[in-house]
């Protein structure tokens, strides 16, 4: 995430922050991979509780979101996955490589804008007065719930991280 300029909302920022402490990026990584998490949302779930908000689930149903995020985001991803294999047989695929992963950055980057667009436009983020971490893990199991996935010892070891940075 570091490439890209930071943006102009504390989302991004605290995105770049959080994602470059040492340990995070490989776990957030392992999330995606393992468990078929979107490291955006994620963060995204950290971050609201460092604003003291929660979420509501149907946040991360909205349309244009979920539209970028399987129909641009996911299919980039994929086939940026499928150059960096071929560029192993190929080194003139270097370069498009490259500009394919700088691509999916700025598909992530506009991903975080419309989730920040969509926890300040909105009552889908409600003020709530518990300690950060306890919300922060509320935040992620309304998120898992979406996914149906499962509270996991990386989720755990994420929160952990997060809870150590103070950011």
């Amino acid at each position: 995430m570091s490439e890209i300029q930071s943006a102009d909302n504390s989302l991004w920022r605290f995105a770049l922050a959080f994602y470059s402490r040492p340990g995070v990026a490989p776990l957030c990584l392992r999330l995606q991979s393992e468990q078929g998490l979107a490291v955006n949302r994620v963060i995204f779930c950290l971050w609201l509780a460092r604003q003291q908000q929660g979420v509501v689930a149907e946040l991360f149903s909205d349309k244009a979101l979920q539209h970028w995020h399987y129909e641009r985001l996911l299919p980039l991803r994929a086939l940026r996955y499928s150059v960096r294999e071929e560029r192993q047989q190929d080194n003139r695929l270097e370069a498009a490589y490259e500009q394919l992963k700088q691509a999916e950055l700025a598909c992530e980057k506009t991903e975080l804008q419309m989730l920040y667009d969509l926890a300040t436009a909105n009552d889908l983020c409600p003020a709530l007065s518990l300690p950060a971490d306890d919300l922060a893990r509320a935040n992620l199991e309304v998120y898992l719930q979406t996914v149906q996935g499962q509270w996991s010892g990386l989720l755990q070891t994420l929160l952990d991280l997060y809870t150590e940075t103070g950011i």
